[in-house]
């Protein structure tokens, strides 16, 4: 006979609520779930990934009768309610009903933002577009920072974890102007939907910068975080 172990949850010990992230091509789909289980991995499961996993990676237990928003995969993520991020990187089902489907899901997790020190904290800016008299574009960003150019645009991205690393200074000449280019990779903590009106605003102790985001690297990568392409004209 098979048991319906489906609302075993309700009587586990030591559990949290938090929010599950659907990673889709449009953008994540999220929803809360009021019981799981986060745990430290143990020394066994540690070897028995066989250097797949590390200290200080995380196992997430959910109910599955819980996940309305579909099953989990790899890159899907976990904010904890202190808003730690957890990125799945592996995913097995627990007990299984006749059918054999999970009743649960067993999620290692690693907190990326720890991982690759994301120290830094950036804004992604989107430019809403105008004309001018002789019909060319008119960027306005949220910060009206361009002399001449009212406020506009918006903040699809705000205070998000990433490092900026500075890559190179080299002379370009522009339009008869000669002047000094940085370029930058901006890793971010999250997968990010980027159009051609965007850029990263970057703060700083020193100050607050303005990149060019020219490409994205990894934009579907499980193991690597995503990474901006930036350049900056001094």
């Amino acid at each position: 006979m098979q048991l319906d172990q489906s609302q075993d949850f309700l009587c586990w010990d030591n559990t949290e609520s938090l929010t599950f992230a659907s990673t889709r091509d449009s953008g994540p789909v999220t929803q809360r779930v009021t019981t799981a289980k986060v745990r430290a991995l143990n020394l066994r499961e540690l070897i028995a990934s066989a250097g797949a996993y590390e200290a200080g990676d995380i196992k997430v237990i959910l109910p599955a009768v819980l996940l309305s928003i579909g099953p989990p995969k790899p890159a899907d993520q976990v904010i904890l309610d202190d808003s730690t991020v957890l990125t799945v990187l592996g995913l097995m089902g627990g007990k299984r009903d006749a059918a054999l489907q999970p009743r649960t899901w067993q999620l290692v997790s690693r907190n990326l933002t720890v991982h690759y020190q994301l120290t830094d904290a950036i804004d992604i800016q989107r430019a809403a577009l105008t004309q001018d008299v002789t019909g060319a574009n008119v960027r306005h960003w949220p910060d009206g920072n361009v002399p001449g150019v009212d406020h506009g645009g918006s903040t699809p991205y705000a205070a998000i974890r990433a490092r900026a690393q500075l890559l190179s200074k080299e002379e370009k000449e522009e339009r008869g102007l000669r002047g000094l280019q940085e370029a930058y990779d901006v890793i971010v903590a999250r997968q990010l939907l980027i159009t051609g009106q965007d850029r990263v605003k970057l703060t700083l102790a020193a100050g607050t910068l303005y990149l060019d985001i020219r490409r994205l690297r990894n934009p579907q990568r499980m193991d690597e975080l995503p990474v901006l392409e930036c350049i900056r004209t001094v």
